[in-house]
């Protein structure tokens, strides 16, 4: 090599395209690493809002690392790539959401509105940078608009979607926020911008229940007390011509938590009744959807144990999965077999 080509070194193709590869490194790895602010997920919460459904997934919990682990070894045993076995490896606990939350909100109507708030890990960051594949994922071959909704980039829907679909989302932060549709969503990070402050306190009690849930793994709540929840029952018996609940207007409250441990699911249900007069068909209700429940998962070979049960002005619904984790993996395994 001459002295003029080595003193070109860094005009050759391959300097560079180390140099390109190194940058693409040290640009995911501060995707994925450097900390950002944290959204309070409650700050997202309509005053309309009624009912919300938690799921905590936390891999330092003892509740979940087993659950966690068995479903890590379950996708490496499934998988004959050597390379594929190796990325699950690597990467399946940093695709998990650490959070997802489902909340219910009041519109004036039969169906109410719907927002899902996801909280990701670092992924979520890395998957910003391409925009075009979530934006497939999420609307598939529809047409969407995108609109600014105070500083932050939303993306809904053209068209307006039927049924209990998502059809608007964004990204704030670590956090994906979908909508059924783009005027709740502008709604959600309207209230978002407005609350984020460490001084401000939720007020109304569906975003204080769901301050207080952190600690749970599955958390559900609902408020009656403006029928928003029975209105729901009202459509789908209408729609489907099934009653799903018939006392629900005698329903004040409903709120439980459900707790993983390594060898069982348990959990309890509370429904609070405003009219003792009608705490007997409450309880039947509740009964009723037990049995439904037990009847629908015993072909999965999942064993749902239960106990209804009336105190006060309340009916108590405490339940337990036994092995949950092993019915989970045969059910999956089931699915797979019967999809190759």
């Amino acid at each position: 090599m001459t002295e003029s080509e080595k003193g070109g070194w860094y005009r050759q193709w391959k300097f560079w395209a180390f140099v390109g590869y190194a940058l693409i490194i040290v640009v995911i790895c501060l995707c994925l690493f450097v900390s950002v602010q944290e959204v309070p997920i409650w700050s997202f919460v309509p005053d309309s809002s009624f009912a919300f459904i938690s799921i905590n997934i936390n891999e330092d919990a003892m509740s979940t690392t087993a659950l966690l682990n068995r479903m890590e070894l379950w996708m490496m045993e499934s998988e004959v790539s050597r390379a594929k076995r190796f990325m699950i490896k690597r990467v399946f606990s940093s695709f998990l959401p650490e959070r997802i939350i489902a909340i219910a909100v009041a519109s004036g109507e039969a169906k109410p509105d719907f927002l899902l708030v996801v909280r990701m890990g670092g992924v979520i960051r890395l998957a910003k940078l391409f925009p075009g594949q979530i934006d497939r994922a999420f609307f598939g071959e529809e047409d969407f608009d995108e609109e600014k909704v105070r500083g932050h980039r939303v993306k809904y829907a053209a068209a307006a979607r039927d049924g209990f679909g998502f059809g608007a989302y964004a990204i704030i932060e670590k956090t994906f926020v979908a909508g059924s549709g783009y005027t709740v969503l502008k709604d959600a990070l309207t209230r978002y911008t407005s609350m984020n402050s460490k001084n401000m306190r939720p007020q109304h009690l569906t975003p204080i229940f769901l301050r207080s849930s952190d600690q749970h793994s599955f958390s559900v709540f609902a408020d009656n007390s403006a029928r928003d929840l029975s209105n729901i029952t009202d459509y789908i018996e209408e729609k489907y011509a099934f009653a799903v609940f018939p006392s629900m207007d005698a329903v004040e409250m409903v709120y439980g938590s459900v707790v993983l441990e390594e060898e069982q699911v348990t959990g309890l249900i509370t429904f609070l009744s405003n009219d003792a007069a009608r705490l007997r068909e409450v309880r039947s209700d509740v009964k009723y959807i037990y049995g439904a429940m037990r009847r629908k998962l015993k072909p999965s070979n999942i064993s749902l144990k239960g106990d209804v049960q009336t105190r006060g002005s309340r009916v108590l619904f405490e339940f337990s999965v036994p092995d949950y984790i092993d019915a989970m993996i045969n059910y999956l395994s089931e699915e797979r077999g019967e999809s190759e």
